[in-house]
């Protein structure tokens, strides 16, 4: 595919999603008034995420990249330098956790104790706090990562007051693989309770030092229905890139 095809074909790509995120926002009260659209770069072309970063730049906004691998990571940030955040979504492993804190900016897929606190750890040692979403299997889906609700309410009432180089955004979730989209309806809308229950906790704002969680949830096969169900952050690559390199 040639640049200017490959240009107009992500520009179209954009815009579809925006404008079904614009509309998803307009159908729900449950929605956010705000969305950031996290796009999911692993294994993309370089050329596809220059062009769409070129199209952040001139918008003058930031543009927010999802990374599932250490490595490939690594490369991403030393190729295209400023002008990006990097959001690491991939599962965690113990020995790339350095590499995960020193390349990406936020960490969304921290998904136990022991993890969170080897990344508070390597916090330390670089004298930052280091930004993590909580990830929650609001699916109890025994393939996918994550705290189950109850162990994720002790990890903020026990755990996280502890690890002082450890900053919590928000929650995200993986779902159980549905057919149907629409299945997922039900487990999103349980990960927007479960994060106002939390948030209804004065004990647990005092430890997170803010009044509202994020909520990262929503793919490209279902985003409109987590829009609709109080997404702040939609992860989508093959919708907006395309196949896969």
């Amino acid at each position: 595919m040639e640049t200017q095809c490959i240009q107009e074909f992500i520009k179209k790509n954009l815009f579809s999603i925006e404008s079904r995120i614009k509309l998803a926002q307009s159908r729900s009260p449950n929605s956010s008034e705000s969305i950031r659209l996290l796009a999911v770069s692993k294994h993309q072309d370089l050329k596809k995420i220059n062009i769409l970063q070129d199209i952040f730049k001139n918008r003058n906004v930031l543009l927010h990249l999802g990374e599932s691998y250490a490595q490939e990571l690594k490369e991403k940030k030393k190729e295209l330098g400023e002008g990006v955040c990097f959001h690491f979504i991939g599962r965690i492993q113990k020995n790339k956790i350095r590499d995960i804190v020193r390349y990406s900016e936020v960490i969304e897929s921290v998904d136990s104790k022991e993890h969170a606190i080897l990344i508070n750890l390597e916090g330390e040692q670089l004298s930052r706090k280091i930004k993590i979403f909580v990830q929650v299997n609001i699916s109890e889906d025994e393939k996918k990562a994550g705290f189950n609700s109850d162990n994720a309410l002790n990890f903020f009432t026990k755990v996280l007051p502890e690890l002082k180089n450890i900053e919590v955004l928000g929650l995200m979730t993986m779902l159980k693989y549905y057919e149907e989209p629409e299945s997922g309806r039900k487990d999103y809308a349980a990960l927007r309770r479960f994060r106002d229950f939390l948030m209804g906790n004065e004990a647990i704002r005092k430890i997170l030092k803010r009044n509202m969680l994020e909520l990262s949830m929503g793919l490209s096969e279902d985003f409109e229905i987590a829009v609709e169900e109080g997404a702040t952050e939609v992860r989508i690559g093959t919708a907006l890139f395309g196949e896969r390199s």
